[in-house]
């Protein structure tokens, strides 16, 4: 990718975003770390959870399953989501996290559904994004009983593939807007044999469930075609105004993926970070992000199984290098997404080491990282590898154990407060792009 040099606006512009606060609340509210992990060898799982306070307590072992879940947290309460060969989701309260509230099936007429994300509308109302499905379904998280789970769906049907599955994986809501991340993988040649389709991100009224012609799609899609592929984490920043997508791209190092910024109300997208080429990608694959300011993000840079390096990055710049983080260089590293940032600024990981005999992991450990200073503020020795990070209000024993309303969180800055420039009716893509002369930087869709 071609390199600019940075004109006195983007300068000016850069420590504008600098002076902005960070979208971190600063009460008082205790809350607890919550993190789906894994058996060093995969052979099964469970969560684990740590007070975010100090002295921090780590809690492990608790309620054991399959290695493959994924976690969501509401308020008071999380969501843990058991994916292929089990295709359900549990409600737990964070005083008692060993006590299971009620556990629903995700299963529908198909089989094999495989949730991958819970996205709130409401306190009790949510989208579940079923990899395994063309349907996403609204689901009522205060059900107490299953037939009154699923209260709607999404079809998604139009983004299926040859394998009749678009792969939706991780969305947000900006506004009014539900953003859903789609793959568009098609497995029907099984694992080593996948076609990568077109990826893109679809946008429906949160409210009504009637998706939104973004006038970005092709072949009469509405949605927005990536600039990338298989997209996996998605977070929206207020204060710039931008959601960013982390693209991983495909695994047999052609390097198709990186870091993408879309405008949520002109649709328009660019490529922020790009992972390279087969001849030259200095950071690996990227397969894990999460932006702290509007001005710093993390992501994690893959070589290999077990050979991972961080990095930071500037997300309001498109000519910024990132850089590496000291003392991560050749672990595996997982946990880091949009989820695992806490409200004191603190970015949690996982990190382990690869026993080359046997390619299982081994010394696994939690890394919380000061986001001012790039520090690792604690390292927590655990038995099984975290794999996700989510915060809830409360700690463990802190109150009985009820399936009530979730309450309010206080982690990260409202998406619906949009920044200065969709008042000004600027996108911001185009700004940045025209005051540092990068606009063809922009990675262009691979062809069909």
């Amino acid at each position: 990718m071609k390199k600019f040099k940075l004109s006195l606006a983007t300068v000016v512009l850069a420590a504008a975003f600098q002076t902005m606060p960070l979208g971190i609340c600063l009460a008082e509210t205790k809350f607890t770390a919550v993190a789906t992990s894994a058996a060093t060898d995969f052979s099964s799982g469970s969560h684990i959870t740590v007070t975010g306070d100090s002295p921090r307590t780590l809690t492990e072992d608790l309620v054991p399953a399959g290695s493959d879940m994924t976690v969501v947290s509401k308020g008071k309460n999380f969501y843990r989501m058991e994916r292929s060969g089990a295709n359900n989701i549990t409600k737990f309260d964070i005083s008692a996290p060993e006590k299971p509230l009620w556990q629903y099936s995700t299963e529908g007429s198909e089989t094999g559904s495989n949730p991958h994300d819970l996205v709130f509308v409401t306190d009790s109302l949510a989208y579940l994004l079923r990899y395994g499905s063309s349907r996403a379904w609204l689901v009522n998280t205060a059900a107490s009983k299953q037939e009154n789970f699923k209260a709607g769906e999404l079809d998604l049907s139009e983004y299926a593939d040859r394998d009749g599955k678009p792969e939706m994986n991780s969305g947000i809501i900006v506004g009014n807007k539900l953003f859903v991340t789609l793959q568009r993988i098609d497995f029907t040649g099984g694992w080593g044999h996948s076609v990568y389709n077109q990826a893109y991100v679809a946008v429906f009224n949160a409210s009504t469930g009637e998706e939104i012609n973004t006038g970005r799609g092709d072949d009469g899609l509405k949605g927005i075609a990536l600039p990338l592929e298989n997209p996996g984490s998605i977070q929206y920043v207020s204060q710039t105004g931008m959601i960013y997508v982390q693209c991983t791209g495909q695994y047999d190092k052609k390097y198709t993926g990186g870091i993408a910024v879309i405008d949520p109300g002109t649709y328009e997208s660019a490529v922020l970070v790009d992972d390279g080429t087969e001849l030259a990608h200095p950071y690996g694959a990227i397969t894990g992000m999460v932006i702290v300011s509007p001005y710093k993000g993390y992501f994690v840079g893959y070589n290999g199984w077990g050979d991972n390096n961080l990095y930071k990055f500037n997300p309001a710049s498109f000519t910024s290098a990132p850089v590496a983080i000291p003392g991560f260089e050749g672990k595996n590293i997982s946990g880091l997404e949009p989820t695992s940032l806490d409200k004191k600024g603190m970015v949690w990981v996982a990190t382990s080491d690869l026993d080359p005999a046997t390619y299982n992991l081994s010394n696994p450990a939690i890394k919380i990282i000061d986001s001012g200073t790039d520090l690792v503020d604690q390292t927590i020795s655990t038995k099984l590898v975290a794999q996700k990070f989510v915060f809830c209000d409360g700690t463990p024993g802190s109150g009985n154990s009820s399936d009530s309303s979730e309450g309010g969180s206080c982690f990260i800055s409202s998406a619906t407060n949009m920044s200065w420039f969709s008042w000004c009716g600027l996108s911001l893509i185009s700004l940045i792009l025209l005051i540092s002369g990068a606009s063809d930087s922009i990675k262009k869709r691979p062809s069909k």
